[in-house]
């Protein structure tokens, strides 16, 4: 018996039907590529190679062990090599130890990126962004070798899904870009031999800061600093002095004049690059290479102030 007013509801007489034209295939497509996307930014974002930085230098320990650093704007590339039989400073406290041994030290230490590439920058007195190295750690002896041969024919090897060698950052850009750089015609690059840039002491033979300074300051300048008249005023905690130096030496090895370094006696836990307008480009370039906080200050004049921490000192010892 069927009630007075009432209807039955179906799908005849609201119109309503299921969609047939959705597509599990093309949501799934839709994330994939949204994914993809994200990861993109991500690899620009993170690369060091597309930062601001002017130059994108690599330490690359091989069976010569030597420095690529390529200017961005010129597309130029400078290459200096070194003898892997020569002790050189290790930081973080390792003190002299032969180039040639310094990957196996630095993967017995778990530290083989940061001590590759902070070696590197002891060497060549500038800043190292990346460490490229190969995958074995066998110790590494002097050869009779000419060294553009040996580079000319082994540059394009690297970087691009090498399992012989090891890049210190996985971004993908980085690999692509500094391998291309790598491959640059040979009229766009200079080769600097430091093979023999030592000082002999008895039957030893080391790199030293003032010697390698010496012969091959200059060749890492970039064009933001060694053009600008701005100039630096360190500050590090006095236990750490000795850091200072060092790292009053990479930021002339970029190109900056170092008025001083002055010892702080608080011992700041902070780091801090203080600018004013005059100098924001030369302190965001600073930025890059020392993580510390960026300070405007109005009345800050021409000379950035850089407030080293003792944690970013305690690196360079």
């Amino acid at each position: 018996m069927k009630l007075k007013n009432t209807f039955t509801i179906s799908r005849s007489n609201t119109g309503w039907h299921p969609k047939s034209n959705f597509r599990p295939l093309m949501l799934l497509v839709g994330i994939f590529l949204i994914g993809v996307g994200m990861w993109v930014v991500h690899e620009v974002v993170t690369s060091k190679f597309l930062s601001k930085r002017e130059r994108i230098t690599v330490g690359v320990y091989d069976d010569i062990p030597y420095v690529f650093s390529y200017d961005k704007a010129a597309r130029l590339g400078t290459v200096i090599y070194f003898n892997p039989d020569v002790l050189v400073t290790v930081p973080g406290g390792y003190s002299w130890y032969r180039l040639g041994s310094v990957q196996l030290l630095a993967t017995i230490e778990h530290k083989t990126n940061f001590l590759l590439t902070q070696t590197f920058s002891q060497l060549i007195g500038a800043p190292v962004d990346l460490a490229l190295y190969k995958t074995s750690t066998e110790v590494i002896y002097g050869r009779d070798t000419d060294f553009l041969e040996y580079f000319m024919s082994n540059r394009g090897l690297k970087t691009l899904f090498s399992k012989k060698y090891a890049l210190s950052s996985g971004n993908l850009i980085d690999r692509f870009l500094i391998n291309r750089a790598l491959n640059a015609s040979p009229d766009r690059l200079i080769v600097v031999n430091a093979e023999n840039d030592y000082i002999q002491r008895g039957s030893k033979l080391y790199y030293t800061p003032e010697r390698l300074d010496s012969q091959n300051k200059g060749y890492f300048y970039q064009k933001t600093f060694s053009e600008n008249s701005v100039k630096v005023r360190l500050n590090v905690p006095r236990k750490q002095y000795v850091a200072g130096l060092e790292i009053s030496r990479l930021i002339e090895g970029m190109g900056i004049k170092v008025l001083s370094v002055e010892a702080d006696l608080n011992g700041q836990k902070e780091c801090s690059i203080r600018h004013s307008k005059e100098n924001k480009k030369v302190a965001e370039q600073l930025h890059n290479y020392f993580p510390c906080t960026l300070i405007y200050s109005p009345d800050q004049g021409i000379v950035i102030d850089f407030q080293l921490s003792e944690d970013l000192a305690k690196l360079y010892l």
